[in-house]
């Protein structure tokens, strides 16, 4: 079901209405443009979170594991966490993200893209990336009272990226919704540093 070319593509909308027959936890399907990045996306559960970090979209084991939603948000939350594994030297799941602190990885992104299994699409912008530690606590806030209280925490954010876009404020300060696409830093396993892509619409 992934896509493996140099440039990811979407889904079909019919492939992507089919995916909750196929798996109870179907979000919708995630793309980031520019990347190889196109994958079904799954809800975690808080009874089994870390779940999709060993397993696939059909819930066979797998290293690869499946790109899932932190279990304390939705894709409607305000702030939409998403983890995908580095996997070494290859470009399988978040692997090709995983430099996206370094300038010119970050600017080369596109959009990311969420369609979800209620056929709503999602368009991010990026607008920032950063290196951070493994348990970094100001990316675990996922709801605020008012839309202003949103746009401060992702001032907070930027203050501390390596990298940004050049309209960064701009668009933190028109912000609706954020999207963080997490991964490890380094292709060693169990290394502590994660890369964060941060994306607004």
């Amino acid at each position: 079901m992934p896509r493996s070319t140099s440039t990811a593509t979407s889904a079909s909308s019919k492939e992507i209405a089919n995916l909750l027959d196929q798996n109870k936890d179907a979000a919708g399907w995630l793309v980031v443009e520019n990347t190889v990045v196109s994958y079904p996306l799954v809800q975690a559960s808080p009874k089994n979170k870390d779940w999709y970090l060993h397993h696939n979209f059909w819930n066979q084991k797998d290293v690869a594991g499946c790109p899932f939603i932190d279990d304390r948000c939705t894709v409607s939350s305000q702030h939409v966490l998403v983890f995908g594994h580095h996997l070494g030297s290859t470009n399988l799941m978040f692997s090709s993200l995983a430099s996206a602190w370094k300038s010119n990885v970050f600017q080369a992104l596109g959009s990311a893209n969420i369609e979800t299994v209620d056929n709503l699409i999602f368009r991010f912008k990026p607008i920032c990336a950063l290196r951070v530690e493994k348990n970094y606590e100001l990316v675990q806030r996922f709801e605020w009272p008012d839309a202003d209280e949103m746009r401060s925490w992702l001032s907070l954010i930027l203050d501390q990226a390596e990298t940004k876009a050049q309209t960064a404020q701009e668009d933190a300060h028109k912000a609706r919704q954020v999207l963080t696409l997490a991964t490890c830093s380094n292709a060693v396993a169990g290394q502590q540093e994660r890369t964060l892509i941060v994306f607004s619409r």
